[in-house]
């Protein structure tokens, strides 16, 4: 067992400033370029609701705002899912998640619940995107949400660029 970085040292594109982690043995899985990440949160937030109706993950889900106010806190994103009316809570980590993660979704979910009991909503649930895991902190908030009874999911996301020919090129 040996020592694995994330991105490679021989990769062309690591710079200086180029975010190299570390891991005893093999690196985990779901690892993603810093060239695929955004650069801070508030991209991450303006390109998911630029193209809201276009991400699967937010399939079934209508838009409320951005930054929305709740209990005196702000949302990162909250929507509606348009099947059950419950409300969605987005928080958003543009790389790895921080340790007060847990700890600020919890609070999310106790103040969309109180909204949603106010709205008379079938009640609400919490998403996590970030670009790079954090195994430590999902375990955490796991723990929060399971103690407390909210329903919190955790996503990945990755910045891909796909292209196709074009049929008449083909």
């Amino acid at each position: 067992m040996g020592v694995a970085p994330f991105p490679e040292l021989t990769d062309p594109s690591v710079s200086r400033d180029t975010r190299i982690y570390f891991f005893l043995g093999e690196a985990p899985a779901n690892l993603t370029h810093e060239r695929a990440l955004f650069r801070n949160e508030k991209e991450l937030e303006r390109f998911l609701v630029a193209n809201f109706y276009y991400v699967p993950i937010v399939e079934g889900l209508r838009l409320r705002r951005p930054q929305y106010l709740v209990g005196g806190k702000r949302v990162d994103i909250c929507c509606e899912e348009t099947e059950t009316d419950r409300l969605v809570g987005v928080g958003l980590k543009c790389r790895e998640a921080d340790s007060g993660l847990p700890v600020q979704m919890n609070n999310y979910m106790r103040r969309l619940e109180r909204l949603a009991a106010k709205e008379n909503r079938s009640g609400a649930r919490g998403m996590v995107i970030t670009g790079q895991p954090t195994p430590a902190i999902e375990r955490d908030l796991r723990t929060l949400c399971k103690r407390d009874g909210h329903d919190v999911s955790w996503h990945y996301y990755t910045a891909l660029l796909d292209t196709s020919i074009s049929p008449r090129w083909a």
